[in-house]
């Protein structure tokens, strides 16, 4: 409730995902629920536009049926994914990028000389800067996966387009440090 003058006060009536502000009163969210394709669609716009999971655990509580839209992945060149999803044993069924062929985030790695868009449910994952890059995904379950991306696809995945390449994996001043890794197990 907003007060008259310079003095306002807040309710919390729920949580919020990040307490960017540190506002008094308002409680963090321990987890990101996802139990529908429209939660799921808000993760991936979140991502894209630049919140870090890293220290918010995601977890999958229902089976979630994507065929009834093109998916647009998440994660970015500029906000690549990184953070933990617990599938909790449930399937995204009918996962395809239907007319969506995003040259936007094409990129050129120097350790494979790869070139060309990222697609999959996350589209690019891990860290170029190594630091807090923690991805683990458990226990999803993919289904009905219908992917064609002509020569715009070099990066493709049902699960993850693209992550760092082995040889970024040994470079100890990338992902094998105390700041994480990009993928593990």
């Amino acid at each position: 409730k907003a007060a008259t003058g310079a003095e306002a006060t807040f309710v919390s009536s729920g949580t919020v995902i990040k307490n960017s502000a540190n506002a008094a009163g308002v409680t963090e969210a321990k987890v990101f629920e996802i139990d529908s394709l429209e939660r799921l669609c808000a993760l991936r716009d979140y991502v894209n536009a630049g919140m870090d999971f890293s220290g918010l655990p995601i977890e999958i509580t229902a089976d979630i049926d994507m065929s009834s839209i093109s998916w647009a992945p998440i994660g970015t060149r500029e906000h690549p994914f990184h953070g933990v999803i617990h599938g909790n044993g449930h399937t995204l069924k009918g996962l395809t990028n239907g007319s969506i062929i995003s040259t936007e985030d094409s990129f050129t790695t120097t350790t494979t000389k790869t070139y060309g868009a990222a697609y999959g449910f996350i589209a690019i994952a891990g860290s170029i800067t190594g630091e807090n890059c923690d991805l683990e995904i458990t226990d999803l379950n993919l289904s009905d996966v219908s992917i064609k991306m002509g020569q715009y696809g070099n990066c493709v995945g049902a699960l993850i387009g693209y992550a760092p390449s082995t040889a970024d994996f040994l470079d100890p001043k990338k992902f094998n440090n105390s700041n994480g890794k990009a993928v593990e197990n």
